[in-house]
């Protein structure tokens, strides 16, 4: 692991969120009827922080790292919706990396999505020794998690 970064965004604390069954709003039958301890989420607005916010928090990422986007053979997101990502891809305009989605086989597995691509990616011979490998998350809270790996 060549370097990590956590942020968070919290203009988008609600976007993604399971209203009951924490501290702020216990568990109790009227939460329940109402559903409340399932997510929620305001895919739009994900769509809306993601393109507007991510290219940059990544690109300052990169500069810290001493890494240029010419320098990155592979990137692997969340895998959160299918379009967006293809969206993604062009918003963040890697002259040569190759993004890796399986969203259209597994869907959104949600935390375990990065880890189920890289290992997709690694068992289709993809991945070659020295490849600098950025892996991209983004989701609840409205957090942010990269991490550049020499593979």
């Amino acid at each position: 692991m060549r370097a990590t970064r956590l942020l968070n965004y919290s203009e988008g604390r609600d976007l993604v969120q399971v209203p009951a069954g924490g501290t702020r709003l216990g568990t109790a039958h009227a939460t329940v009827d109402d559903r409340l301890h399932y997510f929620a989420m305001d895919g739009r607005g994900v769509v809306d922080i993601v393109r507007t916010t991510l290219p940059g928090r990544l690109s300052d990422f990169l500069d810290e790292t001493g890494v240029s986007k010419e320098d990155i053979a592979h990137i692997v997101p969340h895998q959160g919706n299918g379009m967006m990502l293809r969206t993604l891809e062009q918003d963040l305009a890697f002259p040569r990396a190759r993004m890796h989605t399986t969203v259209a086989v597994y869907g959104n597995t949600g935390a375990a999505s990065i880890p189920v691509t890289l290992d997709d990616a690694a068992r289709a011979g993809a991945l070659h020794e020295g490849d600098k490998v950025l892996l991209v998350a983004f989701g609840g809270g409205f957090t942010f998690g990269f991490a550049l790996i020499d593979w």
